[in-house]
């Protein structure tokens, strides 16, 4: 992770936040300052006892998310966006 993020430059990620206690051992030695963490029961309509299972599989870490995914899907359906216009070597989603 950290050579990848190091080397694209990256300042930003959406991560699962099963990963988030690996990003936070190499977060200091990157350049990304904007993390949203999401969860692998986040986006699907399972009970509560299945998301509370599913809370407890996640290493414990202190990443200090800006938003959670559902958050920052709502703030950017909110936001104006230019068409990107690159050249296809561009390194814009690892």
């Amino acid at each position: 992770m950290e050579h990848q993020f190091v080397d694209s430059g990256c300042v930003a990620i959406v991560i699962c936040e099963n990963f988030a206690a690996n990003l936070e051992k190499i977060l200091d030695k990157t350049k990304i300052k904007t993390v949203v963490l999401t969860g692998i029961g986040e986006w699907a309509n399972l009970p509560a006892e299945m998301q509370s299972n599913l809370k407890k599989m996640v290493p414990p870490h202190n990443v200090k998310s800006v938003c959670n995914v559902r958050e920052a899907c709502k703030l950017g359906a909110e936001v104006e966006w230019e068409p990107y216009v690159g050249v296809p070597w561009d390194v814009i989603l690892l």
